[in-house]
């Protein structure tokens, strides 16, 4: 839910959503405006960001500014895809951050602290211990570019928490991690106990070989 510019308040701690175009840019700062107001919008790092862009930032408005722990950049429509709808790009802050995928194919980004990366369809990249989630079957499609298998997982627990996964081992009867040129294609039964589909690729783990992964990097 997008928060309207002038109608912020302040409220620490609580994250809100505000989305406008860049009309200053400062420093790790820059000036975000919509149609009821304008912010300065603290990145808490230098961002590339230029006047004209249009921007959402997710984060929370403090005394003096809105201080941000996502910004999503919107870019032209991929027209090359007749499914895709605006594509973004989302950047953590160095602290903890919870990147989410919108509508579209997105580019998320973590920084050097642990992070936990959702999205469908996107191009995941974690920074340090990261914990890549998978909320429905929908969100299949993504490409993880930087997975460890020492530190990153990926959680699937809200999907197998749907009804058609009865087993009490998730992770032997529904995943197949299938080699490929490009790494490990992560492959899931779509339907579970229920019918007969063929496996899917949720995500791709680029420049992982599936001999490397093994049940306990999956929350399940």
């Amino acid at each position: 839910m997008l928060t309207n510019i002038g109608d912020l308040r302040v409220q620490d701690d609580v994250l809100v959503r505000i989305r406008g175009r860049v009309v200053n840019v400062r420093d790790d700062e820059f000036l975000l405006r919509d149609r009821t107001g304008s912010v300065w919008v603290d990145a808490g790092r230098r961002v590339s960001l230029r006047v004209g862009e249009q921007v959402t930032v997710v984060g929370d408005f403090d005394d003096d500014d809105f201080d941000a722990r996502r910004i999503i950049r919107t870019q032209p429509r991929n027209r090359s895809m007749a499914r895709s709808s605006a594509s973004d790009s989302g950047v953590g802050t160095d602290g903890k951050d919870g990147l989410t995928g919108i509508s579209g194919r997105d580019s998320l980004h973590g920084q050097r602290s642990d992070d936990r990366l959702v999205g469908g369809s996107d191009r995941l990249t974690g920074g340090s211990s990261d914990r890549f989630v998978y909320q429905s079957i929908q969100d299949a499609g993504d490409i993880i570019t930087d997975f460890n298998p020492m530190e990153d997982r990926l959680d699937l627990r809200q999907i197998f928490q749907q009804p058609q996964y009865a087993s009490h081992d998730p992770f032997s009867d529904y995943l197949d991690l299938q080699q490929t040129r490009r790494g490990t294609a992560v492959r899931i039964d779509p339907d579970g106990d229920l019918g007969d589909a063929n496996f899917t690729t949720l995500t791709t783990l680029t420049g992982v070989k599936n001999n490397q992964l093994n049940a306990s990097q999956f929350q399940v």
